[in-house]
């Protein structure tokens, strides 16, 4: 099976232009809505997923305006925008302001993807919870008083402490984010 669809030619990435392969698409559906579709089409006619098709997952929001490219700038959401406004020449009462419409923003955007706002915050409480207990078990397995150290030593272990939970690919992509 897979005809043609095995052969492929190689480029170096440096010869090539990611884009994104519709430019304007009327609809689309992310990776796994698609590959449950594509599976049980498949499991109609007796096949299977060829192992080809998880080589490149493609993953598309379902908003096709939503579709950016490799090297297009991705807009921050209006209410970023306008507490980075506040935050270099308001008040604090602008401050508390923009950074209300920020919170509401995301409680909304919660509740659009369906997550309920108030158990996420629970879980990411709890998560920081338990980042801070493992840095100061990492200070004091070092000889050190977490309370005693600098803002650099904490970050180092926050950043040690997320790694150890698998989160360094997020922070390293947001560093290179960062230096564009």
């Amino acid at each position: 099976g897979g005809g043609t669809a095995r052969e492929h030619a190689e480029y170096a990435l440096t010869d090539v232009e990611l884009r994104p392969p519709v430019l304007h698409p009327p609809s689309v559906r992310d990776f796994m809505a698609f590959e449950k579709h594509v599976a049980n089409a498949r499991k109609l006619r007796g096949a299977e997923v060829p192992k080809e098709w998880y080589e490149i997952p493609v993953f598309y929001f379902s908003n096709p305006a939503a579709i950016y490219g490799h090297e297009d700038s991705i807009p921050y959401p209006e209410e970023t925008a306008e507490l980075e406004t506040a935050l270099k020449g308001g008040g604090q009462r602008q401050i508390e302001e923009e950074m209300g419409d920020l919170l509401f923003a995301a409680v909304n955007l919660a509740r659009f993807l369906d997550v309920d706002p108030e158990i996420a915050l629970k879980k990411a409480n709890r998560k920081f919870s338990r980042r801070v207990r493992a840095m100061e078990a990492r200070a004091r397995e070092s000889g050190r008083e977490f309370k005693n150290l600098s803002r650099e030593e904490m970050e180092t272990l926050w950043d040690a402490t997320k790694d150890a939970e698998g989160k360094a690919w997020r922070r390293e992509l947001a560093k290179a984010q960062a230096r564009k």
